[in-house]
C-alpha cells in the first residue's frame, strides 16, 4: 500500500500472520517530501525549555498517515511503545580510508598492512582503548576468512546461536539466515584460532555505499583475545574494498555491554524516531502476546 499526505509518504507491506490474520510493516518510516520540512528537521528551532521544537504540521501529517492506515484496515489503531529494534546506531565515515593496491588478496595476509597504512585514520576515528584492543587482536594472530562458503556459514550459525543462548536474545531461524548469507550483498567474517577452530563471527550487508553489521557471535576465547576488535577491523577493510562511504555498527543502547565497546569508534550517533507498533486489532494482538508469553514459560 502507498500512502501519502502533503508532507510525507510511506509504503506499507502486508504479510500473512497467525490465526488467519495479517500484519502490516512500514520498513523505512515516513519519507519527507518537501525540502522545507527537511531543513526544519536538520536545523530545528528551540523552544523556551531548550528542547527541539518541530512544527505542528509534522505531527499532523504523521497522524494523517496513521489515520489512512487505519482506514484501509477499517479498524481503530492504538500506538504501542514496544521496542522492536535499537533506536540509535553509530556511523563511521570511511571516506578517507586508504585502500591497499593489488588484487586477489587474502585478508589474513594483508590486514596488518591495512592497519599500518591507515594509522592516521585509525588515530582520528578510534579512541585509545580501541586502538589498544585492535593492536592486541593483531598480536594474537587470528586467522581471518571472508569466503562465502558452507563451512563459514556453519561456523557463523553455531557461534551466533551459542551467543544468543548465553546472552538471552532471540535470533532468526537457520533457513532465514542461510538465505540471507547466500545473497550477493551479504558479507561474512570468521575468526579462527591457531588450531583452525572458529571463535568469532560477523555477518553484515552492503547497501547504498554503507557496510552494515547485522549479526554476530563470539566465544570466551575470542573475548579474552580481543576478537571483537579484529572483526571491526575486518569490517573496515571490507568496506574500503567495496568503496563504502560508511560503516554502520548495527545498533547501540545505553547500558548494554556492547555500548561502551561501540563508543570507542568515534563516529556519529544516529537516532531514530521509532519504531512503533500500530495495534489494529487489540483483542488479537493481546491474545498473540499472551500465547507468546506462555510459550516462553513452557520452554
Amino acid at each position: 500500500h502507498y500512502i501519502e499526505t502533503e508532507y510525507m509518504s510511506c509504503y506499507v507491506y502486508e504479510y500473512p500472520f497467525v490465526m488467519g490474520k495479517k500484519f502490516w510493516y512500514i520498513p523505512r518510516g515516513f519519507n519527507i517530501k518537501k525540502p522545507d520540512v527537511i531543513k526544519l528537521l536538520t536545523n530545528p528551532s528551540k523552544n523556551a525549555s531548550g528542547q527541539n521544537a518541530l512544527t505542528d504540521e509534522i505531527f499532523v501529517n504523521i497522524n494523517l498517515i496513521l489515520e489512512q492506515v487505519a482506514a484501509k484496515a477499517k479498524l481503530n489503531p492504538e500506538i504501542s511503545n514496544k521496542k522492536l529494534q535499537y533506536l540509535s546506531t553509530r556511523l563511521i565515515n570511511l571516506s578517507e580510508v586508504q585502500k591497499l593496491i593489488g588484487e586477489n588478496r587474502v585478508i589474513s595476509d594483508v590486514i596488518e598492512d591495512f592497519w599500518s597504512n591507515n594509522q592516521k585514520w585509525f588515530t582520528a576515528n578510534l579512541d585509545k582503548r580501541t586502538r589498544y584492543g585492535t593492536r592486541k587482536a593483531l598480536e594474537y594472530g587470528w586467522k581471518i576468512s571472508w569466503a562465502k562458503s558452507k563451512e563459514n556459514f556453519e561456523a557463523f550459525y553455531s557461534l551466533h546461536q551459542d551467543t544468543s543462548i548465553r546472552q538471552k536474545f532471540s535470533i532468526h531461524g537457520r533457513e532465514y539466515l542461510n538465505t540471507l548469507f547466500r545473497l550477493p550483498f551479504t558479507k561474512i567474517v570468521i575468526l579462527r584460532d591457531k588450531d583452525e577452530n572458529p571463535q568469532a563471527a560477523w555477518l553484515g550487508i552492503i547497501n547504498q555505499n554503507t557496510i552494515i553489521h547485522l549479526y554476530g557471535g563470539n566465544s570466551q576465547q575470542s573475548r579474552e583475545n580481543y576478537g571483537q576488535y579484529m572483526l571491526n577491523l575486518a569490517a573496515v577493510y571490507i568496506g574500503s574494498e567495496n568503496d563504502c562511504h560508511t560503516l554502520d555498527l548495527g545498533g547501540t543502547e545505553e547500558g548494554k555491554g556492547f555500548d561502551m565497546f561501540k563508543k570507542g569508534y568515534k563516529g556519529q550517533e544516529w537516532n531514530f524516531y521509532g519504531p512503533f507498533d500500530i495495534v489494529l486489532d487489540k483483542w488479537s494482538y493481546n491474545l498473540y502476546h499472551i500465547a507468546r508469553a506462555v510459550k516462553e514459560l513452557t520452554k
